[in-house]
């Protein structure tokens, strides 16, 4: 009869296994979702390996590659968010402007594009009701809307032969996370997600720019017919009921209430959702740190900034010193930002490539190795730095945790299965 090693290591085994056919389409998920993103934005400048930096007269703008310099300038006081909207206008003719002048100005009114006093104002009362108490007071229903996609996932494998983890886990988490957050239907994510879609197809796609602009403009109307059907049966103590008695009370500009009640239930999503699907994928290419995740399950938390660093969801952050400003001089870096020069950080799919291994040399060694140990890597970028941090990367940090946390739960109870199976197995034919 074999020994209990080797039915243990069977059926980790068939455990890993497990989870490769069930996530067979995760790399396909992830190549049309992200790395589109790495091919446009960052193989151009790989030619320049090894600088910290590079001005880019074609694009006109910095491209930063170093760690430390992209931390530093995340955190410097005159670069402004990546309001790209006037861009976007003027590739417009001045009547196609006037026609969407409220699609525009919905746009520019959510917290990304914004700067100064609205900024601060509104930062501050969005993360005073995503408190770490108040998201995980969440973590029980979220546990158990993972458990039903689970349980669906699985049901949809034995019909179909297949499962995408992608559409069946990583982008429904987000939704359901923050739909029962506000106490909104988790039935109402779908029509959410096509709403947001729309609008973040304004800033690229394949169709005519005006054609997408219809579409996001059309979004944004039934949205506000939506919100205030909505707003009724919302939590009184949730961060959108919050902020409509902070525009009622003048404290937070009412002009800004919808554009950012939007944003919170749509923005963010592809994000969070990559760093679910990078990080199944993560542990499938690391067998001997899934299988001690699934002997010991309460390790996930305690490597979630690594694997934040090593999935890096945000290929590449923008920001902006606007004209009229002093000009940014970085003498030590033998860089001049120059009122109009816009600073793309790539802090996102870099770390792990060629490139990355210079951006991240002078902090984390070995930078593609996934190493859960790596003390460092609380440092990481992915969420951003500043006061244009991601608001939502306390809720994002716990999505994660509880998908992987149920994933190797469920794993273990299979690996349990098929050990038991074995040695039955195994003791009849010895019989």
């Amino acid at each position: 009869m074999p020994g209990r090693h080797h039915l243990a290591r069977y059926g980790c085994a068939v455990a890993v296994g497990l989870v490769l056919y069930f996530s067979a389409k995760v790399r396909a998920g992830l190549t049309k979702r992200l790395l589109a993103s790495f091919h446009s934005v960052c193989i151009p400048g790989l030619r320049n390996r090894g600088l910290s930096k590079r001005w880019t007269s074609k694009g006109g703008y910095w491209e930063v590659t170093s760690f430390d310099l992209a931390s530093r300038l995340l955190r410097k006081e005159g670069l402004l968010s990546a309001n790209v909207i006037p861009i976007i206008r003027s590739q417009l003719s001045h009547s196609s402007r006037r026609k969407y002048a409220r699609l525009f100005d919905f746009l520019e009114a959510q917290i990304l594009s914004l700067d100064g006093a609205e900024h601060k104002g509104l930062h501050r009362h969005l993360t005073g009701y995503l408190t770490p108490n108040k998201v995980d007071a969440s973590k029980p229903a979220l546990q158990v809307e993972v458990k039903n996609l689970i349980k669906v996932a699985l049901a949809k494998q034995r019909a179909d032969g297949s499962w995408d983890v992608v559409s069946g886990l990583a982008e429904p988490v987000p939704l359901s996370a923050i739909l029962h957050l506000v106490g909104f239907p988790l039935e109402d994510g779908h029509q959410l997600k096509e709403w947001g879609d729309a609008l973040e197809d304004v800033f690229g796609g394949t169709r005519r720019l005006e054609d997408r602009c219809d579409a996001a403009l059309e979004a944004v109307e039934q949205f506000e017919h939506y919100l205030q059907a909505k707003l009724k049966g919302a939590l009184e103590d949730s961060v959108i009921s919050g902020l409509q008695a902070a525009c009622a009370a003048g404290d937070v500009p009412a002009r800004l209430f919808s554009p950012n009640v939007f944003f919170l239930l749509t923005a963010g999503h592809e994000t969070t959702s990559a760093m679910i699907a990078s990080s199944i994928l993560g542990l499938i290419e690391h067998p001997v740190l899934l299988r001690g995740l699934i002997e010991d399950p309460s390790k996930v938390s305690g490597m979630l900034d690594e694997l934040a660093r090593y999935t890096s969801p945000v290929a590449t952050i923008l920001r902006r010193l606007p004209a009229g400003s002093a000009p940014i001089e970085l003498t030590d870096e033998g860089m001049t930002i120059k009122p109009g020069d816009w600073v793309h950080i790539l802090a996102g799919i870099p770390q792990r490539n060629e490139r990355g291994v210079h951006m991240c040399s002078s902090l984390f060694a070995s930078p593609r190795e996934l190493r859960p140990e790596r003390k460092e890597a609380r440092r990481n970028i992915a969420f951003g730095l500043g006061k244009h941090s991601c608001i939502g990367s306390r809720m994002a940090r716990l999505e994660v945790q509880v998908v992987l946390e149920e994933l190797v739960q469920m794993l273990g109870r299979l690996m349990r299965i098929m050990s038991t199976c074995t040695e039955e197995a195994a003791a009849a034919v010895a019989y």
